[in-house]
């Protein structure tokens, strides 16, 4: 396994609404991306989530910011997991903070040709850039249609 670093997520002045903007989720929550004391997430209330629920949103949020959305399209991941590792529990200058540890994982995404025949992955993984076998697919690829959507 291969740990990856990422560019951290830019500070917000409304962390709240840009979650609610990007993901249409309404999270009583304030402060910053949770990278240091100095940028933690101010959680004010979980409304009807329990803690758990909230801890593995916000960081599948984040994940998907940091690993996905922010990123170019040849940066992308795929399938984005987000697994609790620990929780500790610190103080700094009469403040209390827990630090929450996630393993996230990735994949490629898969190309499939004629009689779904895996082709390459043109994206994803630990690179993010794929298993390297079409590393031009996006530029020379064309859409032609849809082939499956998921209408709940």
């Amino acid at each position: 396994m291969t740990k990856q670093n990422f560019k951290m997520l830019q500070e917000v002045e409304d962390i709240k609404t840009i979650i609610k903007d990007t993901f249409e989720l309404e999270l009583d929550v304030q402060g910053g991306w949770g990278y240091d004391n100095n940028t933690a997430l101010k959680v004010n209330s979980l409304n009807s989530m329990n803690l758990e629920q909230f801890v593995h949103t916000f960081a599948t949020i984040r994940a998907i910011l940091e690993m996905n959305l922010t990123c170019n399209k040849d940066e992308k991941y795929a399938g984005i997991n987000a697994t609790f590792e620990e929780s500790k529990k610190f103080e700094i200058n009469n403040k209390t903070y827990d630090v929450l540890s996630f393993k996230i994982t990735a994949m490629n995404e898969k190309l499939y040709g004629e009689n779904c025949v895996l082709i390459c992955s043109p994206s994803g993984g630990i690179s993010g850039l794929g298993d390297g076998n079409c590393p031009t697919f996006y530029e020379d690829a064309e859409f032609v249609r849809n082939i499956w959507v998921n209408n709940p």
